[in-house]
């Protein structure tokens, strides 16, 4: 993963380079020609009759050269105007691009909206095996025990929330009155990832268990939510959540223009939350005695939140030729990942023709876990942007692109599920399971597709 940022931020250099490099070339043109676009003409005022033939018919040729001149495409202006939409807008070269195209208006203004609809993807979550089923016929102590080859993992193990997530992101951005410096704001989310497992078993086939590591006797073991002649009437859910939005507010200003491209630095704040959850629920009645017709039902909770804010600096480049313009915006962000996980668990009982009795702790989670825990991390959290747009008229623009987010350190809500678990802990040694946090990476990309107002 660092290795695929490496390269993409070599290439967002290269690029942002090339672009310098051109704006250099333009700029050279530029001062070249600029003696042509200022030519000025004298007026034939005093003492135009006492000229001679000649020097009237040098002027007059000057004149022709200097129209033929004015036809072209101007370069070096040191002012215009351009209309924006019906109300018209005036713009001097510190807000507009100094080359006037076809398309110039697409410079050409002060304040700007963007709303973009998100398609993007994030890495997927890891989860221990937490459902395990096995063959009518397995003996009972063996049952959803991982190690044996008659079990099978029904979920878990493999990552989760893979799927597309559909989001929207919104931008505005406001040009000060020094004409050079933008205020820019952006917040944007994706729609929660949900995943949800779920089994039954009325009579106890198929079986029903989730694996765990029985530290107590220090082998595999697994609690049997359905097994025939022991737990009927057995239902177990899985329930995975992950939320994640972000937003961030930048000062840019212009550090290298020419005709066609221009580099902008930037520095600002930036924020971003990921909340993650997974919850565990398992019902079953017993028909063991003497606890026949007993209802247990066992919860899980294991939820985690990840806020970043920091600072960030990067570099907005733009190339446009006629109305096509190439964005590449690249910024690095680094700062405080205040992280929060949450563990929470219960067993009720409720004996048949009897009252409900609930006890804390589920089966990972256990008095020698349960509770709150924070606390506060360095992190570093890299983008890049690429967008191609299409100026449809002087306010309306029309883009898609390409966005590449990287979180160095969260804390994700499988990863906080301790497999030793000792379900005699209260009387007998060692108080498992315990928690330490576990943190991980994370990254979101995906494509987006969206429109600009421009006035």
């Amino acid at each position: 993963m660092r290795r695929t940022i490496a390269t993409m931020l070599l290439l967002a250099g290269w690029a942002t380079a090339s672009l310098a490099y051109g704006g250099e070339e333009a700029e050279s043109a530029t001062t070249v020609a600029s003696p042509v676009a200022q030519y000025h003409l004298g007026d034939a005022d005093e003492g135009a009759a006492a000229k001679p033939a000649a020097s009237k018919a040098k002027g007059e040729a000057q004149k022709a050269a200097y129209n033929q001149t004015q036809s072209k495409e101007p370069i070096g202006l040191t002012g215009f105007e351009v209309a924006a939409g019906d109300g018209g807008m005036s713009c001097t070269q510190s807000c507009c691009n100094p080359c006037c195209n076809t398309c110039c208006c697409n410079d050409c203004f002060c304040n700007a909206g963007r709303i973009e609809y998100l398609l993007w993807f994030t890495r997927g979550r890891n989860t221990p095996p937490l459902v395990t089923t096995s063959p009518q016929g397995t003996p009972q102590a063996q049952a959803g025990v991982l190690g044996f080859g008659t079990t099978d993992i029904l979920y878990g193990s493999d990552p989760i929330g893979t799927d597309i997530r559909n989001g929207m992101r919104l931008s505005l951005s406001h040009l000060l009155n020094d004409e050079c410096t933008w205020v820019d704001g952006r917040f944007w989310g994706l729609e929660d990832s949900s995943e949800t497992f779920a089994a039954s078993s009325p009579t106890g086939d198929p079986i029903l268990a989730i694996p765990f590591f029985d530290a107590l006797l220090n082998v595999e073991s697994a609690y049997l939510v359905a097994f025939p002649n022991a737990f009927d009437n057995s239902s177990l859910a899985i329930r995975s959540k992950n939320d994640l939005i972000g937003g961030d507010l930048y000062v840019r200003r212009t550090w290298r223009q020419g005709c066609h491209s221009h580099i902008d630095l930037l520095g600002g704040y930036m924020f971003t939350r990921m909340d993650d959850s997974l919850f565990i629920t398992a019902t079953s009645t017993s028909q063991v005695i003497p606890s026949v017709g007993t209802v247990t039902t066992l919860n899980d909770s294991f939820r985690t939140q990840n806020e970043f804010n920091g600072g960030q600096a990067g570099f907005l480049a733009v190339t446009s030729r006629n109305c096509l313009s190439l964005e590449i915006l690249g910024k690095m962000a680094i700062g405080n990942m205040h992280q929060t996980v949450i563990i929470d668990g219960s067993r009720t009982a409720t004996p048949f023709n009897g009252a409900p009795t609930t006890v804390a702790g589920g089966l990972f989670t256990q008095p020698s876990n349960i509770g709150n825990y924070e606390r506060d991390r360095f992190a570093f959290v890299p983008e890049v942007n690429v967008n191609l747009a299409y100026q449809v008229n002087c306010n309306w623009k029309v883009m898609m692109g390409y966005t590449f987010i990287y979180w160095s350190n969260v804390v994700l809500a499988g990863n906080q599920i301790d497999r030793n678990v000792n379900l005699a802990q209260l009387t007998t040694p060692p108080n498992l399971p315990a928690f330490n946090f576990a943190r991980t990476d994370f990254w979101a990309q995906g494509l987006s597709f969206g429109a600009q107002y421009q006035w």
